[in-house]
């Protein structure tokens, strides 16, 4: 299963595993980088509780490595150096670049490059090398030739599908209704995300689905679901709805109140068999509990208090403050989905803003930190 770390940095201690309290974390002096990355480089490698995050950086002052072999010079597991790469790639100040078929070097960022270098001057040996060339120097005067590795692909909310009918106003990630884009068909088992407006009182007619795992999760005001078996529920803010379609289920939704207006997030997931029993519940989910770590809403087997889904699908939720970090560990048969509800973070170094969706392939661990207060960000652990 996924591993899941919040670390914070607040008075040189480190907290780590999924049941810590996250605290901010807390820098001092430089904020030239966007993200408040500070000269006190010692506050960093408190972060991790070594010294390699040190290390990695004066070796990447003077020569390029691949995530192995950077490994090797320094005696550590890969997974260990990558986890570090990870936290730099989350501050924007390195890149993954894959040179061939077989070949992904580290390499710093263009806009990385100054930050490294004070680095490297005030904690590298000299013979560790002290200052970054640039990055045409770094890549033979062609840095973009093969591009940085695509394992997160960015779904930019400026091009989802848009929709409106019956004061249900809708953004659609994926392909939807009268919105059909071919690279846009879903991803793994997870195949709508939409995002709705409704206005007070609102009603959409009854409508048939089947075959379907869908969740709804209330942002503002409140959800009404109403369906032929006699199900009635009251969804609020905070509050996940899970629906299996299976044999067939005929609903109607709509916005109960009379003048507060109702925004919802929408997923569609695929189950793991057909012709399941039609069947539904929701429950509540309180801030304080994904405060600056992940709160599992949904999964296969319900554990934890979330809702169940008849997939192998781990849906969890988090609310972060400006440079709070957590991680995911993801296993190789695995990929994830991670749907900004508000804010802005980066994921691996890259930004990601409110309405965003990112497919997440080949990564062994995700690096999310908020680049803004009170960020909300949905992650999808799937298979």
């Amino acid at each position: 299963m996924m591993r899941i770390l919040s670390l914070a940095v607040a008075f040189g201690f480190v907290l780590a595993g999924s049941n810590a309290r996250a605290e901010k974390i807390h820098f001092a002096g430089d904020t030239s980088n966007t993200y408040g990355v500070a000269r006190e480089f010692d506050r960093l490698v408190a972060l991790l509780g070594d010294d390699v995050l040190r290390d990695i950086v004066c070796r990447l002052s003077s020569e390029r490595y691949t995530p192995a072999s950077m490994g090797r010079a320094l005696g550590l597991p890969e997974g260990q150096v990558l986890r570090r790469i990870n936290v730099l790639r989350s501050w924007g100040l390195v890149r993954l670049v894959r040179r061939d078929s077989a070949t992904t070097i580290v390499e710093p960022r263009p806009d990385g490059v100054a930050t490294l270098s004070r680095w490297a001057e005030k904690y590298c040996p000299m013979g560790d090398g002290c200052g970054f060339p640039t990055v045409a120097m770094q890549s033979g005067g062609n840095a973009d030739a093969t591009g940085e590795e695509d394992t997160i692909k960015i779904y930019a909310a400026e091009r989802h599908g848009t929709s409106e009918r019956g004061g249900f106003e809708s953004h659609h990630t994926f392909s939807y209704g009268m919105f059909h884009d071919p690279d846009r068909m879903g991803f793994g088992p997870l195949r709508v995300v939409n995002e709705h407006w409704v206005k007070p009182g609102a009603r959409l007619k009854a409508h048939e689905h089947r075959d379907t795992e869908i969740l709804t999760f209330v942002l503002e005001g409140a959800y009404a679901y109403e369906d032929d078996a006699g199900n009635r529920a009251i969804v609020g803010p905070g509050e996940i709805h899970r629906l299996t379609a299976g044999t067939g289920v005929r609903h109607t939704e709509y916005n109960p109140s009379k003048t507060e207006p109702l925004h919802f997030l929408r997923m569609w997931i695929t189950p793991h068999r057909k012709n399941l029993m039609p069947a539904f519940e929701h429950k509540p989910f309180s801030n304080s509990d994904r405060r600056g770590r992940p709160l599992l809403l949904a999964s296969k087997d319900g554990r934890e208090g979330s809702v169940k889904v008849h997939r192998d699908v781990d849906l969890y939720s988090t609310l972060l403050d400006m440079t709070q970090l957590v991680w995911f560990d993801m296993e190789k048969d695995r990929v994830g989905w991670i749907q900004v509800v508000s804010g802005m973070v980066k994921v691996n170094g890259r930004p990601l803003a409110t309405g965003d969706g990112a497919a997440i392939s080949s990564e062994s661990e995700l690096v999310i930190i908020g680049a803004a207060d009170g960020t909300e960000i949905l992650f999808f652990d799937m298979k």
